[in-house]
């Protein structure tokens, strides 16, 4: 009996000095690196684990970011059932850190719910196509939240498409460089789509015998939406691991797109105030609408997800900051009581910029049916390639076979490959062909409710604009008298607005993606050999750039911004393109072609971001809160000019748009001491993305931190610099001092130092600063002069080329003129012939 105690205590010794020696030896990795630590699918907690119960249409745990073990799906365990009003919602779980790492007996879980659905199917085959979201049909049977569900329903170009094709599409530019989707996230589009994804920290703690569920806490919530042109975006895009473990709830909303979700025949300015939504009428903003029915979901079911139903702060990139700003002005969403959130970022946009909602009365309407009547069959273009290509037509899909190629020549400073057809090969683009009658809103709207999804999707992004001075973009939001009762910027100096803290702000080339598509529409000679070379381009692997770009020359600038103004409806095209280039020469470096390529990027980033997002800055600060009459100003701005040293991209097109997701969301942690293989065996295999071509470094590991400090003390106070960092405390945006916070980081102290004039000027200095007066100049001129400029007639007829069918005209009318005198004349010889004969049998 002894001996056995004596056995026991000696195996408890054991057990507590292994314990021990662990603690000491891993205790201070384990706390240092817990955003490193490789994330693991783990057990249930107090409900039946395996899902075998449900049936599956994908896999019920996926490998997460940073994880190279591989585990059975079938076996995995789940994590916490959420019972809601729409079924029991299961997901998975993730051990984030050993207990050893984080206390005694207790472990906290990533958990995760993918395809949570917040609304029916808005389908033509549920009758809600081009109608308000409605909520799910009520249920108590167990849904697998275990895998994404597919994004709205977007214009969608297969990855091996060639690059002539989509290289004039900036939404296409972005897909490929800032969002790297795969091919498998690309081709998952569809209209059942109005899901939401879900990342939550849980805590347990040691029960007797086995693990319980912590105490519940309420922890702040952040919605993220994401867009381009409400044409493009996804939910299913972004790991919202690393966000959600600095103790956040974090959402990911998917929303209808293009005229799915922004066609309208109706606009409030029209409309009686009795006008609902019926058979005859489209009224718009649905996919404002989805977005507030998602937030009531959220609202709804905060708590059962551990979340804080009064502390929800809305997140909208691009278009969709235009959204979340139309948010703020609406009494269905900001203006409600209670609301349905209570602070917002805005990031590289806003609902001033062109397209953040329509200007014009006819504005929607035109599109509708420009939408309905498209015929278009088959466009022919050129291009040249390293193979030929032979179109293969199978329906309406046109595949491309690759074939020897016939004439291979040496190209002169070709460095893509030694042997290059210098000729070309055509290939046929499909669109798809709605052909609706447009006569009547009723019959329009009963045959796009009757069409296929991938006709109106392909369709949708080849409407264009065609009236001067709307300066604008199609499927927009607009006016329609409910949602959005008065032209924004009525309701801003009203006041009628939530006011709630604001942060908004861009990166330093958020429209470079717009520059770069400009450039390849030109479809010149001069563009295919000064730009060809910047994209070394595979046309069925990923994009890479060519380090060796040295810029654009001064011709091709002037095309470009001529082109621009053309497309703008100028009177005077020549002379725009002459005036946009004094704005935008660099006049101390004149010859650099680098500094002029990144001109041009500023230009576009202007235009279509800054120029409207400093204008709604403005509103919210200077603001007076009706209901109070008091002036009030919670209104921040950001600047960011980050570019990483690792990101090959970052050296062509500077801060890109979208970069600062990148860090927002934590790549630099999740990618941390991962080989290249593993990385995308992960990602590409189970996140549907292709992992980040930057070598991340400690310098990015830094700025990522800060983004994620600044974001989650905002989500959770409302100020997002409780205390000084770098010895800045972040101040607001004042009409009167316009400052902004400039977010940057440089290697070296020196270097990031702040208030160096001569190292601001090459965008270094000041790893963070606070400034004022952020291009003010350039919005002006895009805000007041631009607008007026394009009305301006020549004082001379510009030369302008007879196009052909003027011509053909033309030879035509004078044929035919040509050959009625003629039958003229012969008439007039008749008649005289006739009358002399008949004078001559009179007498």
């Amino acid at each position: 009996m002894e001996s056995a105690e004596r056995q026991e205590c000696i195996v408890i010794a054991v057990g507590s000095f292994a314990r021990f020696f662990l603690l000491f030896l891993f205790l201070p990795v384990l706390i240092n690196s817990q955003l490193d630590h490789c994330l693991w699918p783990t057990g249930c907690h107090g409900d039946e684990c395996c899902f075998n119960v449900v049936a599956k249409t994908g896999p019920i745990c996926d490998r997460i970011p940073g994880c190279a073990a591989s585990f059975d799906g079938d076996c995995c365990r789940n994590a916490r059932p959420v019972y809601t009003d729409y079924g029991i919602m299961y997901g998975y779980a993730i051990l984030l850190d050993d207990p050893l790492g984080y206390r005694p007996d207790g472990r906290r879980y990533l958990e995760v719910w993918r395809g949570v659905p917040y609304a029916r199917p808005p389908t033509r085959e549920n009758n809600l196509r081009f109608r308000k979201p409605v909520p799910p049909t009520q249920s108590n049977s167990k849904y697998d939240a275990t895998y994404f569900r597919s994004s709205c329903a977007q214009p969608y170009l297969i990855p091996d498409s060639p690059f002539t094709v989509w290289s004039g599409s900036a939404y296409e530019w972005w897909r490929r460089i800032s969002m790297r989707q795969t091919v498998q996230q690309a081709a998952s589009i569809s209209e059942d789509c109005l899901y939401l994804n879900i990342y939550v920290v849980n805590e347990t703690d040691s029960g007797p015998g086995n693990l319980v569920p912590g105490l519940r806490r309420k922890l702040p919530i952040v919605v993220f939406f994401d867009g381009l042109d409400h044409l493009v975006g996804s939910g299913n895009g972004y790991p919202g691991h690393v966000l959600a473990q600095l103790g956040l709830v974090v959402i990911f909303v998917n929303y209808r797109l293009g005229p799915f979700g922004y066609l309208a025949t109706q606009s409030g300015t029209m409309q009686s105030t009795d006008l609902s939504e019926s058979d005859d009428v489209a009224l718009g903003n649905y996919g404002l609408w989805d977005q507030v029915r998602a937030l009531e979901f959220i609202r709804e079911n905060a708590e059962k997800f551990f979340g804080d139903p009064d502390k929800i702060t809305l997140v909208g990139h691009g278009s969709a900051a235009g959204d979340v700003a139309l948010h703020l002005l609406s009494k269905h969403s900001g203006r409600r009581n209670p609301p349905l959130f209570h602070r917002v970022v805005l990031m590289s946009g806003s609902d001033q910029t062109e397209g953040g909602f329509v200007k014009h009365p006819d504005e929607s309407l035109t599109y509708a049916k420009e939408l309905a009547h498209q015929d278009l069959g088959f466009t022919w273009h050129n291009l040249i390639t390293t193979i030929d290509l032979k179109p293969v037509v199978s329906g309406s899909r046109v595949q491309f076979k690759a074939q020897p190629c016939a004439h291979a020549k040496q190209v002169p400073g070709s460095s893509s490959s030694p042997n290059i057809c210098n000729a070309y090969v055509e290939y046929v683009r499909p669109v798809e062909q709605v052909g609706c009658d447009v006569s009547t809103e009723r019959a329009m709207l009963a045959c796009l409710r009757g069409r296929t999804t991938e006709e109106l999707q392909t369709a949708g992004g080849y409407v264009r604009i065609h009236r001067p001075v709307w300066l604008t973009k199609p499927w927009s939001p607009q006016v329609d008298g409910d949602f959005i009762e008065d032209r924004p910027e009525n309701l801003w100096a009203a006041g009628k607005f939530a006011h709630i803290p604001l942060i908004g702000g861009l990166t330093v080339d958020d429209g470079v993606f717009y520059a770069l598509s400009s450039i390849f529409q030109l479809h010149n000679t001069t563009e295919q050999h000064v730009i060809g070379p910047l994209f070394v381009h595979n046309l069925f692997e990923k994009l890479e750039p060519n380090q060796n770009f040295s810029g654009i020359s001064e011709e091709l600038l002037k095309m470009a911004f001529t082109e621009m103004s053309r497309r703008d409806f100028a009177s005077d095209p020549l002379a725009m393109g002459d005036s946009l280039m004094f704005e935008y020469t660099d006049w101390a470096n004149r010859s650099d072609d680098h500094r002029r390529w990144a001109m041009y990027r500023e230009a576009w980033t202007d235009r279509l971001i800054g120029a409207g997002l400093i204008r709604t800055l403005r509103y919210h600060s200077s603001g007076v809160n009706y209901s109070t009459g008091m002036p009030e100003n919670r209104t921040q701005m950001y600047v960011f000019a980050y570019k990483s040293q690792g990101d090959p991209w970052a050296q062509i097109l500077g801060s890109y748009a979208g970069s600062e997701l990148h860090y927002l969301f934590g790549y630099p942690r999740l990618t941390h001491l991962k080989t290249a293989e593993t990385l995308n065996s992960e990602w590409s295999g189970h996140l549907g993305l292709q992992p980040p071509l930057t070598n991340y470094t400690q310098t990015d590991r830094n700025m990522s931190d800060y983004l994620l400090f600044f974001l989650s003390n905002f989500a959770k106070s409302g100020n997002a610099t409780p205390n000084a960092v770098r010895n800045l405390t972040w101040d607001t945006y004042r009409p009167d001092n316009r400052t902004y916070f400039w977010l940057n980081l440089t290697s070296g102290y020196n270097e990031s130092r702040s208030h160096q004039i001569e190292l601001e000027a090459l965008g270094l200095g000041a790893g963070f600063d606070l400034r004022q007066n952020y291009r003010v100049y350039r919005y002006a001129f895009w805000n007041r002069l631009y607008p007026i400029q394009l009305t301006w007639a020549p004082r001379f007829t510009p030369p302008v080329p007879t196009p052909g069918y003027v011509v053909d005209y033309e030879a035509a009318s004078s044929s035919l003129g040509g050959i009625c005198a003629l039958l003229c004349v012969i008439t007039l010889i008749l008649f005289i012939l006739y009358y002399r004969k008949r004078r001559l049998l009179v007498h």
